[in-house]
């Protein structure tokens, strides 16, 4: 294993809001990885399996689609966080 690697975040999929035991779960990641939890959850959408099965990405997607936004939202994130590293 590699001493040096450290991990920059952890994203929360396949999230639905709806059932209750779902922000448990949420609330239980967030607990125990803390400030590591990206800000915005990955929510479970048939959306994925259809850019997966036409070999596209998310953010190829036409129009305005909820998935699409939160990928784009977690790249921020993501980018932000490999600069803050970089200071």
């Amino acid at each position: 294993l590699n001493p040096n690697l450290n991990i920059l975040g952890v994203v929360i999929n396949c999230f639905d809001s709806r059932p209750i035991i779902m922000n448990q779960i949420s609330d239980e990641i967030k607990a125990g990885f803390g400030g590591t939890v990206f800000n915005t959850p990955l929510s479970r959408s048939i959306k994925i399996e259809e850019v997966i099965a036409a070999r596209t990405g998310i953010v190829e997607l036409d129009g305005k689609h909820k998935i699409k936004d939160e990928v784009l939202k977690i790249g921020a994130e993501f980018l932000s966080r490999i600069e803050a590293l970089n200071d």
